[in-house]
């Protein structure tokens, strides 16, 4: 409690919401079978052409 504040369980009718985007996601694409999980890190096991591909027609973001 350096600062004076009190974060010791009260919420004070405060709701916390991460910062976390939700997308829709296509699963219909061959492309998944390159995502995968390691521990809690996303890995991408083909090359960065398919990667871009895939962020732009799956994952519907656009990218530089």
């Amino acid at each position: 409690m350096v600062d004076g504040q009190d974060f010791s369980g009260s919420d004070d009718g405060v709701v916390w919401e991460p910062d976390t985007e939700v997308y829709p996601l296509e699963l219909d694409g061959s492309d998944w079978q390159y995502l995968q999980l390691n521990g809690e890190r996303l890995i991408w096991t083909s090359d960065l052409e398919s990667l871009k591909n895939f962020v732009e027609n799956c994952l519907q973001q656009q990218g530089k």
